[in-house]
């Protein structure tokens, strides 16, 4: 069982260029962001601690990030992201 989402966080970014978002690892916890992608958007890494997805393709995509701690049945947070390529 997850808790369910509270609220949607928007992120825009351009098709092909990685798009930094509003979430990281501070590394001081056990708790750790985990990242449900579209098929049309990747994975491209961290800078400065925070994630970052690429889209090839202008678009509309939701993300569903997920913090919780590595062994827990229960995430802490369910955080959807609405991320808009152009």
């Amino acid at each position: 069982m997850t808790q369910e989402p509270r609220h949607e966080v928007e992120v825009q970014g351009r098709a092909g260029e990685p798009v930094t978002l509003p979430l990281g690892d501070d590394g001081e916890t056990a708790y750790a962001w985990t990242l449900e992608l579209p098929d049309e958007v990747e994975a491209a890494g961290a800078e400065d601690g925070r994630l970052r997805v690429r889209a090839h393709r202008a678009g509309s995509y939701v993300l569903v990030a997920t913090l919780a701690e590595p062994d827990a049945p229960t995430p802490m947070t369910v955080l959807p992201i609405r991320l808009t390529v152009v």
